[in-house]
C-alpha cells in the first residue's frame, strides 16, 4: 500500500468528513516564512502545522535541535485539526515531503496509521487548478488519543551499541548529503562529522529529476540493505530522515526506526566518538 496520494485523489475527496489536509510548509532559512505561504493561500480547508513550534519539543543539553514534542501537547494539536481515529489525514509541503514526512511520522509514532503524503507537493497541486483558498478552518474540538509505537525510535545509547558493533544485524543510516557526511562542511551544527559506523544515504537521492523515484528506483537504491535488519535512520535532527524512512517504508522494509536527536544530538555528549572522512 502506497503511503501517497495524487492531487486529482485528494480534490475529488477534499469536501469529505473523513478527510484532514494539514500544510506542513515550512523554511529552515526563514522560520516564519511556511505560516505567511499558508496565509496566502493553502489547499481548501487546509490547517496548518509548524515545525519550530507543533512538531518539535523545547531544546535543551541533550535530545538535539528538533527534540519531539510532548505527546499530550501534540495530542491536543491533532484534536484542534480535527484528527481522531476515523479521519485519513494528508500531509502536503512544497519542500521535497521534508517536513509532511515529519508529521506523516509523528502520526504513525502516536499510532495513528492513517496518514498519507501528497504526490509531488503543493506547487504541482496548485498548477493544476485544483481547489485553494485563503480561509482558515474553524479550530476543531477532536479527542486525538495517542497510542504510541516505542520500537520506532531508538536512544542515543542504543545508537552507541550499533556504532561500536555490540550489537549486530543493524545497520545505521546517515540521510545527510555527502559534504555532512564526511566532515567537509558544517553550516548548522557546532561538530562535523558523523556517526562511526554509519553509511551515508542522502535523503535526496529519493528524488529524480525533481520527482519521487519508482519503487523499482527505490529498491535498487536500498538494495545493499538486509530487509531483516535493524534500519537506525538518522540526519542532523531527525527531519530528513523521516524521508528517507517514508521510502524505506514505501517499498516494505521491516525494522526501519528513527534516531530523533540525530547528529545535533549525538555531538551533545562528548563521550561519543566522531566519523570524518580521510
Amino acid at each position: 500500500m502506497t503511503n501517497f496520494v495524487s492531487s486529482e485523489w485528494l480534490a475529488q475527496h477534499i469536501l469529505s468528513p473523513d478527510i484532514i489536509v494539514i500544510d506542513c510548509r515550512f523554511s529552515l532559512s526563514d522560520k516564519a516564512a511556511g505560516q505567511k505561504w499558508y496565509v496566502n493561500d493553502h489547499i481548501t480547508g487546509a490547517h496548518y502545522a509548524d515545525l519550530e513550534t507543533d512538531f518539535s519539543g523545547t531544546v535543551s543539553k541533550h535530545g538535539g535541535r528538533h527534540p519531539l514534542p510532548d505527546v499530550n501537547i501534540l495530542s491536543q494539536f491533532f484534536g484542534s485539526c480535527g484528527i481522531s481515529s476515523e479521519k485519513i489525514v494528508v500531509a502536503y509541503d512544497d519542500s521535497q515531503y521534508i517536513f509532511a514526512s515529519r508529521l506523516w511520522w509523528l502520526l504513525r509514532y502516536l499510532g495513528h496509521d492513517r496518514v498519507v503524503i501528497l504526490k509531488d507537493g503543493y506547487t504541482h497541486y496548485k498548477e493544476k487548478g485544483l481547489p485553494v483558498s485563503t480561509k482558515m478552518p474553524e479550530k476543531q474540538t477532536s479527542v486525538f488519543k495517542a497510542s504510541i509505537k516505542p520500537d520506532m525510535i531508538v536512544n542515543m545509547l542504543e545508537v552507541r551499541a550499533v556504532s561500536e558493533k555490540r550489537l549486530k544485524d543493524a545497520v545505521i543510516i546517515d540521510s545527510r548529503e555527502e559534504q555532512r557526511y564526511a566532515g567537509l562542511h558544517e553550516p548548522i551544527d557546532h561538530q562535523a562529522g558523523h556517526i562511526p559506523g554509519s553509511i551515508n544515504l542522502p535523503f535526496m537521492e529519493n528524488f529524480e529529476d525533481g520527482k519521487w523515484k519508482t519503487n523499482d528506483g527505490l529498491n535498487e537504491r536500498f538494495s545493499s540493505l538486509e530487509n531483516n535488519g535493524e534500519k537506525i535512520v538518522y540526519c542532523g535532527s531527525g527531519i530528513t530522515a523521516c524521508v528517507n524512512i517514508l521510502a524505506l517504508e514505501e517499498i516494505g522494509m521491516k525494522q526501519v526506526k528513527l534516531y530523533p536527536g540525530s547528529w545535533s544530538d549525538w555531538i551533545s555528549y562528548s563521550s561519543n566518538q566522531i566519523g570524518k572522512s580521510n
